[in-house]
């Protein structure tokens, strides 16, 4: 097993004191797997629903793991993080400087992930928002706010709000 097979591993068990050990030994923090284009942020926030451990993801960000890259299908670590809804991984996106606004191979921004998902918190879709995050900014003829938009439910109701109150 090489060695970023082991720090792989030691990320997905979240083994923070592990990680943390292994990352400082690792010559490139920002190798990501031949298959997937995963680093490490995506393996730390693949798992389900609010799964995901902000310790783990900060140790990372601060180890100098590329909180912009993006995986063959385009998902950046910010579409991880929305989809599984762990509003503290992020926060420390965010504050490390990741793109809100960016879209995936299918046109889909992480603020348009977070509402196709089943998380639709509006507690994220708010962070996002104040963020900077653009209701409108997609590609490929979509967007967060067409869907919000599209879909009938009391959650959209409120996220079309909130969206109301943005350029």
């Amino acid at each position: 097993m090489s060695a970023f097979e082991e720090l792989i591993d030691a990320v997905v068990d979240e083994e923070v004191d592990r990680v943390s050990e292994l990352i400082s030994t690792c010559d490139n923090v920002n190798q990501t797997t031949d298959d997937d284009e995963w680093n490490l942020l995506h393996f730390a926030l693949q798992g389900v629903v609010g799964g995901a451990d902000a310790s783990l993801v900060q140790l990372l960000i601060s180890s100098g793991v590329d909180v912009e890259a993006a995986d063959r299908l385009g998902w950046t670590p910010l579409h991880f993080a929305v989809r599984n809804g762990c509003s503290a991984c992020v926060s420390a996106l965010i504050n490390a400087g990741a793109s809100l606004n960016v879209v995936d191979s299918r046109g889909i921004s992480p603020l348009h992930r977070l509402l196709v998902s089943n998380v639709q918190r509006l507690d994220l879709v708010r962070l996002l928002l104040e963020a900077g995050a653009k209701p409108d900014f997609g590609s490929k003829g979509t967007s967060a706010r067409k869907y919000a938009e599209a879909v009938c439910s009391p959650e959209m109701e409120s996220i079309r709000e909130l969206f109301s109150h943005t350029e």
